[in-house]
């Protein structure tokens, strides 16, 4: 494991059942964005892919549209 465990790919569920992605993080160097439409009031983010280990997300930001 040491510090290279990485979340490969992921997907997020809604509260309604509603299923988005998988989702493909390349690496671990730059910020990524995932645009999608969805209505829930929470979400379940799920790890499809990874290198094994204790993987885990630095920061996750989510904005509601206006």
């Amino acid at each position: 494991m040491g510090t290279t465990a990485q979340i490969a790919s992921f997907q997020v569920k809604t509260d309604t059942g509603t299923v988005l992605g998988p989702f493909t993080i390349p690496d671990a160097k730059s910020i990524y964005y995932f645009p999608v439409s969805a209505t829930a009031r929470t979400l379940r983010f799920e790890v499809v892919k990874s290198s094994g280990g204790n993987t885990g997300a630095s920061e996750i930001e989510i904005y509601a549209a206006p």
